[in-house]
Protein backbone atom coordinates (compact mmCIF):
# COMPACT_ATOMS: atom_id res chain seq x y z
CA UNK A 1 0.00 0.00 0.00
CA UNK A 2 2.53 2.50 -1.13
CA UNK A 3 2.05 6.25 -1.19
CA UNK A 4 1.77 6.15 -4.97
CA UNK A 5 -1.20 3.83 -4.60
CA UNK A 6 -2.88 6.06 -2.07
CA UNK A 7 -3.24 8.87 -4.58
CA UNK A 8 -6.26 8.47 -6.83
CA UNK A 9 -4.61 10.78 -9.34
CA UNK A 10 -1.75 8.35 -9.94
CA UNK A 11 -3.11 7.18 -13.29
CA UNK A 12 -3.41 10.73 -14.61
CA UNK A 13 0.12 11.59 -13.44
CA UNK A 14 1.48 8.52 -15.19
CA UNK A 15 -0.22 9.49 -18.43
CA UNK A 16 1.14 13.03 -18.21
CA UNK A 17 4.65 11.88 -17.35
CA UNK A 18 5.26 9.21 -19.95
CA UNK A 19 2.16 8.36 -21.90
CA UNK A 20 1.84 4.99 -20.16
CA UNK A 21 -1.54 3.62 -19.24
CA UNK A 22 -1.41 2.74 -15.53
CA UNK A 23 -5.04 1.60 -15.46
CA UNK A 24 -7.07 0.10 -18.24
CA UNK A 25 -10.14 -1.96 -19.08
CA UNK A 26 -8.61 -5.36 -18.36
CA UNK A 27 -5.57 -7.55 -17.74
CA UNK A 28 -2.81 -7.93 -20.29
CA UNK A 29 -1.13 -11.11 -21.37
CA UNK A 30 1.68 -10.53 -18.87
CA UNK A 31 -0.54 -10.69 -15.80
CA UNK A 32 0.71 -12.91 -12.99
CA UNK A 33 -1.08 -15.39 -10.77
CA UNK A 34 -1.33 -12.87 -7.92
CA UNK A 35 -2.60 -10.11 -10.18
CA UNK A 36 -5.14 -12.45 -11.75
CA UNK A 37 -6.39 -13.48 -8.29
CA UNK A 38 -6.82 -9.84 -7.30
CA UNK A 39 -9.15 -9.35 -10.27
CA UNK A 40 -11.39 -12.28 -9.41
CA UNK A 41 -14.67 -11.71 -7.59
CA UNK A 42 -13.64 -11.08 -3.96
CA UNK A 43 -10.12 -12.20 -5.01
CA UNK A 44 -11.42 -15.77 -5.23
CA UNK A 45 -11.76 -16.11 -1.46
CA UNK A 46 -14.23 -18.82 -0.43
CA UNK A 47 -16.10 -19.73 2.76
CA UNK A 48 -14.35 -23.05 3.39
CA UNK A 49 -12.65 -23.80 6.69
CA UNK A 50 -8.85 -23.76 6.72
CA UNK A 51 -6.04 -25.33 8.68
CA UNK A 52 -5.22 -23.33 11.85
CA UNK A 53 -3.19 -20.21 10.95
CA UNK A 54 -3.94 -21.03 7.27
CA UNK A 55 -1.13 -23.59 7.63
CA UNK A 56 1.19 -20.57 7.34
CA UNK A 57 4.31 -20.94 9.50
CA UNK A 58 4.80 -17.17 9.61
CA UNK A 59 1.26 -16.56 10.86
CA UNK A 60 1.67 -19.35 13.41
CA UNK A 61 4.99 -18.21 14.90
CA UNK A 62 5.72 -14.55 14.07
CA UNK A 63 6.02 -12.44 17.19
CA UNK A 64 4.06 -9.52 15.74
CA UNK A 65 1.19 -11.75 14.57
CA UNK A 66 0.54 -13.50 17.87
CA UNK A 67 -0.15 -12.71 21.52
CA UNK A 68 3.35 -11.53 22.47
CA UNK A 69 3.74 -10.03 25.93
CA UNK A 70 0.06 -9.09 26.24
CA UNK A 71 -1.04 -9.66 29.83
CA UNK A 72 -4.49 -9.37 31.35
CA UNK A 73 -4.52 -7.00 34.33
CA UNK A 74 -6.63 -7.36 37.46
CA UNK A 75 -7.14 -3.68 38.12
CA UNK A 76 -8.28 -3.27 41.73
CA UNK A 77 -7.83 0.49 41.92
CA UNK A 78 -9.17 2.01 45.11
CA UNK A 79 -12.32 4.03 44.49
CA UNK A 80 -11.97 6.45 47.39
CA UNK A 81 -14.52 8.83 45.91
CA UNK A 82 -17.18 6.14 45.55
CA UNK A 83 -18.06 7.70 42.18
CA UNK A 84 -17.00 4.68 40.11
CA UNK A 85 -19.06 2.32 42.23
CA UNK A 86 -22.07 4.60 41.76
CA UNK A 87 -21.50 4.63 37.99
CA UNK A 88 -21.15 0.84 37.81
CA UNK A 89 -24.42 0.39 39.67
CA UNK A 90 -26.28 2.63 37.20
CA UNK A 91 -25.97 0.96 33.76
CA UNK A 92 -28.76 3.09 32.32
CA UNK A 93 -26.48 6.16 32.40
CA UNK A 94 -23.00 4.62 32.40
CA UNK A 95 -21.23 4.70 29.03
CA UNK A 96 -18.08 2.70 28.36
CA UNK A 97 -15.38 2.79 25.68
CA UNK A 98 -12.44 0.50 24.98
CA UNK A 99 -9.22 2.40 24.17
CA UNK A 100 -6.15 0.67 22.73
CA UNK A 101 -3.04 2.87 22.73
CA UNK A 102 0.29 1.69 21.30
CA UNK A 103 3.52 3.70 21.26
CA UNK A 104 6.98 3.13 19.78
CA UNK A 105 7.82 1.39 16.50
CA UNK A 106 4.45 0.01 15.43
CA UNK A 107 6.19 -1.96 12.70
CA UNK A 108 9.22 -3.55 14.45
CA UNK A 109 12.60 -2.10 13.48
CA UNK A 110 15.25 -4.71 14.40
CA UNK A 111 18.06 -2.29 13.54
CA UNK A 112 16.88 0.42 15.97
CA UNK A 113 19.68 1.58 18.28
CA UNK A 114 18.07 4.26 20.44
CA UNK A 115 15.93 3.54 23.51
CA UNK A 116 12.91 5.83 23.83
CA UNK A 117 11.56 6.63 27.29
CA UNK A 118 7.75 6.76 27.28
CA UNK A 119 7.31 6.75 31.04
CA UNK A 120 4.41 8.88 32.20
CA UNK A 121 0.69 8.50 32.72
CA UNK A 122 -2.79 8.49 31.25
CA UNK A 123 -5.42 10.60 32.95
CA UNK A 124 -9.06 11.33 32.31
CA UNK A 125 -11.21 14.34 33.05
CA UNK A 126 -14.89 13.75 33.84
CA UNK A 127 -14.53 9.98 33.77
CA UNK A 128 -12.70 6.96 35.16
CA UNK A 129 -10.10 4.55 33.78
CA UNK A 130 -9.62 0.82 34.23
CA UNK A 131 -6.61 -1.11 32.88
CA UNK A 132 -7.62 -4.26 30.98
CA UNK A 133 -4.23 -5.33 29.54
CA UNK A 134 -0.63 -4.33 29.19
CA UNK A 135 0.51 -4.70 25.58
CA UNK A 136 4.07 -5.92 25.04
CA UNK A 137 5.32 -4.71 28.43
CA UNK A 138 8.67 -6.40 29.15
CA UNK A 139 11.95 -5.77 30.99
CA UNK A 140 11.68 -2.52 32.92
CA UNK A 141 8.15 -1.80 31.65
CA UNK A 142 5.54 -1.85 34.40
CA UNK A 143 2.43 -0.20 35.75
CA UNK A 144 3.04 2.04 38.75
CA UNK A 145 0.66 2.20 41.75
CA UNK A 146 -2.46 4.10 40.79
CA UNK A 147 -3.34 7.18 42.84
CA UNK A 148 -7.03 6.84 41.99
CA UNK A 149 -9.61 5.97 39.37
CA UNK A 150 -8.65 8.81 37.01
CA UNK A 151 -4.91 8.20 36.51
CA UNK A 152 -2.79 5.32 35.19
CA UNK A 153 0.98 5.85 35.70
CA UNK A 154 3.50 3.55 34.03
CA UNK A 155 7.16 3.07 33.09
CA UNK A 156 7.82 2.15 29.46
CA UNK A 157 10.94 1.95 27.31
CA UNK A 158 10.96 0.92 23.63
CA UNK A 159 13.70 0.20 21.13
CA UNK A 160 12.78 -2.01 18.12
CA UNK A 161 9.18 -2.64 19.21
CA UNK A 162 6.18 -0.89 20.74
CA UNK A 163 4.42 -0.96 24.10
CA UNK A 164 0.82 -0.19 24.90
CA UNK A 165 -2.21 -0.40 27.14
CA UNK A 166 -5.78 -1.51 26.67
CA UNK A 167 -7.98 0.75 28.78
CA UNK A 168 -11.64 0.88 29.66
CA UNK A 169 -13.15 4.35 29.91
CA UNK A 170 -16.22 4.81 32.10
CA UNK A 171 -18.38 7.92 31.65
CA UNK A 172 -21.23 8.77 34.04
CA UNK A 173 -22.69 11.93 35.63
CA UNK A 174 -21.28 10.83 39.00
CA UNK A 175 -17.76 11.02 37.54
CA UNK A 176 -18.10 14.58 36.25
CA UNK A 177 -15.96 17.11 38.09
CA UNK A 178 -16.17 19.94 35.54
CA UNK A 179 -19.63 20.15 33.94
CA UNK A 180 -18.45 22.89 31.58
CA UNK A 181 -15.86 20.63 29.93
CA UNK A 182 -16.24 17.43 27.85
CA UNK A 183 -14.59 14.19 28.94
CA UNK A 184 -10.92 14.24 27.90
CA UNK A 185 -8.26 11.50 27.81
CA UNK A 186 -4.75 12.83 28.38
CA UNK A 187 -1.46 11.08 27.55
CA UNK A 188 1.55 12.62 29.27
CA UNK A 189 4.89 10.88 28.68
CA UNK A 190 8.57 11.77 28.39
CA UNK A 191 8.41 11.33 24.61
CA UNK A 192 4.94 12.56 23.69
CA UNK A 193 1.90 14.40 25.03
CA UNK A 194 -1.62 14.44 23.68
CA UNK A 195 -5.18 15.34 24.66
CA UNK A 196 -8.12 13.50 23.14
CA UNK A 197 -11.75 14.65 23.63
CA UNK A 198 -14.13 11.75 24.24
CA UNK A 199 -17.75 11.33 23.21
CA UNK A 200 -19.97 8.48 24.45
CA UNK A 201 -20.24 5.84 21.72
CA UNK A 202 -17.35 7.20 19.67
CA UNK A 203 -15.10 5.11 17.45
CA UNK A 204 -11.63 6.11 16.29
CA UNK A 205 -8.57 4.81 14.42
CA UNK A 206 -5.60 7.18 14.35
CA UNK A 207 -1.81 7.03 14.08
CA UNK A 208 0.30 10.06 15.09
CA UNK A 209 3.93 10.34 14.03
CA UNK A 210 6.16 11.30 16.96
CA UNK A 211 9.71 11.65 15.57
CA UNK A 212 11.98 11.05 12.58
CA UNK A 213 13.15 7.64 13.82
CA UNK A 214 9.74 6.08 13.18
CA UNK A 215 8.22 6.30 16.65
CA UNK A 216 4.46 6.78 16.57
CA UNK A 217 1.34 6.55 18.73
CA UNK A 218 -1.72 4.61 17.57
CA UNK A 219 -5.20 5.06 19.04
CA UNK A 220 -8.10 2.69 18.46
CA UNK A 221 -11.37 3.39 20.26
CA UNK A 222 -14.43 1.18 20.06
CA UNK A 223 -17.25 -0.10 22.26
CA UNK A 224 -17.65 -3.09 24.58
CA UNK A 225 -20.01 -5.81 23.31
CA UNK A 226 -23.74 -5.37 23.68
CA UNK A 227 -26.68 -7.52 22.60
CA UNK A 228 -26.07 -8.37 18.95
CA UNK A 229 -23.09 -6.00 18.56
CA UNK A 230 -19.44 -7.04 18.81
CA UNK A 231 -16.29 -5.05 18.10
CA UNK A 232 -12.57 -5.67 18.19
CA UNK A 233 -9.18 -5.00 16.63
CA UNK A 234 -7.17 -6.20 13.64
CA UNK A 235 -3.40 -5.78 13.33
CA UNK A 236 -1.00 -7.07 10.70
CA UNK A 237 1.37 -6.38 7.85
CA UNK A 238 1.38 -6.26 4.10
CA UNK A 239 4.06 -6.99 1.52
CA UNK A 240 4.52 -5.64 -1.99
CA UNK A 241 4.85 -8.90 -3.86
CA UNK A 242 5.21 -7.54 -7.38
CA UNK A 243 4.79 -4.64 -9.78
CA UNK A 244 2.84 -5.38 -12.94
CA UNK A 245 4.00 -4.47 -16.45
CA UNK A 246 1.72 -1.42 -16.42
CA UNK A 247 3.09 -0.14 -13.09
CA UNK A 248 0.49 -1.38 -10.62
CA UNK A 249 1.51 -2.87 -7.26
CA UNK A 250 -0.14 -5.99 -5.82
CA UNK A 251 0.72 -7.97 -2.71
CA UNK A 252 -0.21 -10.11 0.28
CA UNK A 253 -1.56 -9.15 3.70
CA UNK A 254 -1.82 -11.13 6.92
CA UNK A 255 -2.58 -10.37 10.53
CA UNK A 256 -4.21 -11.21 13.83
CA UNK A 257 -7.89 -10.78 14.70
CA UNK A 258 -8.58 -9.65 18.26
CA UNK A 259 -11.67 -9.47 20.45
CA UNK A 260 -12.72 -6.39 22.43
CA UNK A 261 -10.53 -7.46 25.37
CA UNK A 262 -7.36 -7.65 23.27
CA UNK A 263 -7.11 -11.44 23.08
CA UNK A 264 -6.20 -13.03 19.72
CA UNK A 265 -9.20 -15.05 18.54
CA UNK A 266 -8.28 -15.61 14.90
CA UNK A 267 -6.08 -14.80 11.91
CA UNK A 268 -6.43 -12.79 8.69
CA UNK A 269 -4.88 -13.49 5.28
CA UNK A 270 -5.55 -12.03 1.85
CA UNK A 271 -4.55 -9.78 -1.05
CA UNK A 272 -4.33 -6.06 -1.73
CA UNK A 273 -3.39 -3.90 -4.68
CA UNK A 274 -4.51 -1.78 -7.59
CA UNK A 275 -6.76 -3.38 -10.17
CA UNK A 276 -6.50 -2.58 -13.87
CA UNK A 277 -9.49 -0.23 -13.52
CA UNK A 278 -7.56 1.85 -10.93
CA UNK A 279 -9.58 0.57 -7.94
CA UNK A 280 -7.37 0.20 -4.85
CA UNK A 281 -8.83 -2.85 -3.14
CA UNK A 282 -8.14 -5.39 -0.42
CA UNK A 283 -9.74 -8.76 0.33
CA UNK A 284 -8.96 -10.92 3.35
CA UNK A 285 -10.36 -14.11 4.82
CA UNK A 286 -10.84 -14.37 8.59
CA UNK A 287 -10.65 -17.66 10.49
CA UNK A 288 -10.76 -18.54 14.19
CA UNK A 289 -8.01 -20.32 16.09
CA UNK A 290 -9.25 -23.72 14.90
CA UNK A 291 -9.31 -22.58 11.26
CA UNK A 292 -13.08 -22.27 10.99
CA UNK A 293 -14.41 -19.63 8.59
CA UNK A 294 -15.54 -16.39 10.23
CA UNK A 295 -15.87 -13.98 7.33
CA UNK A 296 -14.35 -12.01 4.45
CA UNK A 297 -13.19 -8.39 4.61
CA UNK A 298 -13.58 -6.41 1.37
CA UNK A 299 -12.85 -2.74 0.82
CA UNK A 300 -10.75 0.11 -0.48
CA UNK A 301 -7.60 1.85 0.72
CA UNK A 302 -5.86 5.16 0.07
CA UNK A 303 -3.92 7.98 1.72
CA UNK A 304 -2.98 5.85 4.71
CA UNK A 305 -6.51 4.69 5.52
CA UNK A 306 -8.66 1.70 4.68
CA UNK A 307 -12.34 0.93 5.12
CA UNK A 308 -14.65 -1.81 3.98
CA UNK A 309 -17.40 -4.34 4.54
CA UNK A 310 -17.35 -7.39 6.78
CA UNK A 311 -19.07 -10.30 5.00
CA UNK A 312 -20.43 -13.49 6.53
CA UNK A 313 -21.84 -16.56 4.81
CA UNK A 314 -23.34 -16.06 1.33
CA UNK A 315 -21.70 -12.62 1.13
CA UNK A 316 -24.13 -11.16 3.66
CA UNK A 317 -22.89 -7.82 4.99
CA UNK A 318 -22.62 -8.33 8.74
CA UNK A 319 -20.45 -5.37 9.72
CA UNK A 320 -17.63 -3.00 8.89
CA UNK A 321 -13.85 -2.62 9.11
CA UNK A 322 -11.81 0.55 9.26
CA UNK A 323 -8.23 1.48 10.06
CA UNK A 324 -4.91 2.95 9.05
CA UNK A 325 -1.81 1.62 7.31
CA UNK A 326 1.77 2.83 7.07
CA UNK A 327 4.63 1.99 4.77
CA UNK A 328 7.84 0.22 5.76
CA UNK A 329 10.66 -1.14 3.65
CA UNK A 330 10.55 -4.70 2.38
CA UNK A 331 13.79 -5.30 4.29
CA UNK A 332 11.75 -4.72 7.45
CA UNK A 333 9.03 -7.09 6.34
CA UNK A 334 6.76 -4.60 4.60
CA UNK A 335 4.18 -2.12 5.87
CA UNK A 336 1.68 -2.55 8.69
CA UNK A 337 -2.04 -2.02 9.16
CA UNK A 338 -4.05 -1.49 12.33
CA UNK A 339 -7.77 -1.03 12.70
CA UNK A 340 -11.05 -2.10 14.17
CA UNK A 341 -13.97 -4.31 13.13
CA UNK A 342 -17.62 -4.38 14.11
CA UNK A 343 -20.35 -6.98 13.57
CA UNK A 344 -24.05 -6.30 14.08
CA UNK A 345 -23.49 -2.73 15.26
CA UNK A 346 -25.34 -0.94 12.47
CA UNK A 347 -22.36 1.02 11.15
CA UNK A 348 -23.52 0.31 7.59
CA UNK A 349 -27.10 0.68 6.42
CA UNK A 350 -26.56 -2.37 4.19
CA UNK A 351 -25.98 -4.77 7.11
CA UNK A 352 -28.15 -7.87 6.77
CA UNK A 353 -28.19 -7.79 2.95
CA UNK A 354 -25.96 -9.59 0.40
CA UNK A 355 -23.06 -7.56 -0.96
CA UNK A 356 -23.98 -6.30 -4.43
CA UNK A 357 -20.44 -6.16 -5.83
CA UNK A 358 -16.92 -6.51 -4.50
CA UNK A 359 -16.03 -2.94 -5.48
CA UNK A 360 -19.25 -1.33 -4.24
CA UNK A 361 -17.81 1.08 -1.69
CA UNK A 362 -19.72 4.35 -2.04
CA UNK A 363 -21.99 3.65 0.92
CA UNK A 364 -19.02 2.48 2.99
CA UNK A 365 -17.07 5.66 2.30
CA UNK A 366 -20.09 7.82 3.15
CA UNK A 367 -21.09 5.99 6.33
CA UNK A 368 -17.60 5.25 7.67
CA UNK A 369 -16.53 8.87 7.50
CA UNK A 370 -13.10 10.07 8.62
CA UNK A 371 -12.89 10.10 12.40
CA UNK A 372 -9.98 12.48 12.91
Amino acid sequence: MQTKLSNTGFALLALMAGGLVACGPGLGEGSTELDTALHQDYAGLDEADEAPDFDDADLATAEDLNEGEEVTVEDATTDEEGALAEAEQDPTQARKLIVSVMWGHLRPQPDATEVTDWSGFFAIKNGALRVLRTLRFEGMDHLAPRPGIRTVPFNSYTKPHADGLLLEVILHPALVTDPDSPPVLMMRTAAYEDTLPLVPGMRLSRVVRVDETGNAVAYHIFRPPTAGCKEGLMVGRYTEAETTEDGRTVGHMKGKYLSFDGSVVGKIRGLWGERANCAQVFFSKVINREGEFIGVLAGRFGEGKYRGRYLGRNREIVGAVKGVYREASEERGGGFFMGRWSVGCGELSSEGRPDAADEDNEVVEAELADEE
